[in-house]
This record gives C-alpha cells, sequence and structure tokens, in this order.
C-alpha cells in the first residue's frame, strides 16, 4: 500500500461542476419549457422563470410543516 508521501498525486479534471452545473440547469430548463409548451426566460440567479409562473410548482416543490429542507 502506497502512503501519501509516496502515492502518485491525481492531475486535476477538466470537467467539474463548473462547466456541468450550467449545462445540466440548461437542460432542465429546456425540459421546462417542453413540458409547459412555452419559451421559457430563465433568470439564473434568482432560480425562476421570469416570463412563466405556472412552471413554479416545477421548480420549487412545497412541503408539509415540518417536512422542509
Amino acid at each position: 500500500m502506497l502512503s501519501r508521501v509516496t502515492a502518485p498525486r491525481r492531475a486535476a479534471s477538466p470537467s467539474g461542476l463548473a462547466y456541468s452545473g450550467p449545462y445540466t440547469e440548461a437542460v432542465l430548463v429546456g425540459n421546462f419549457g417542453v413540458r409547459l409548451q412555452k419559451p421559457i426566460q430563465w433568470d439564473s440567479a434568482a432560480m425562476k422563470a421570469t416570463n412563466t409562473p405556472e412552471a413554479d410548482p416545477l421548480i420549487r416543490k412545497a412541503y408539509r410543516d415540518k417536512f422542509g429542507i
């Protein structure tokens, strides 16, 4: 077994959350548009569809009392 001192270091992965996070967000927003059959204008900072209030239940789930996250 190699110790920490003698073990080879891993190279940094070029594809991390900086790439996959926004990509996944775009795919999920596209799914909202397909499901609602209308174009979605997305505010990424607020995590909200600005032109489609009927998308809100799909974006944020309403939890019962004492069962929130």
